[in-house]
């Protein structure tokens, strides 16, 4: 559900990007943090499924 949600929060950025062709408003420190954290998510919820079949 995190990742889900983590995901939808670059609709807003994307739909005030688009229209206007130019993504100088956009906040790439934190397109960058939540892209971490998206990645994170995937890790984590990777390696729990991997050590869960494994244990």
């Amino acid at each position: 559900m995190a990742t889900l949600l983590a995901s939808l929060s670059y609709i807003p950025q994307v739909r005030k990007a688009w229209p206007a062709g130019s993504t100088k408003d956009l906040s790439l420190h934190m397109l960058a943090v939540l892209t971490l954290g998206l990645g994170l998510w995937i890790v984590c919820g990777a390696s729990r499924r991997l050590g869960h079949h494994l244990g």
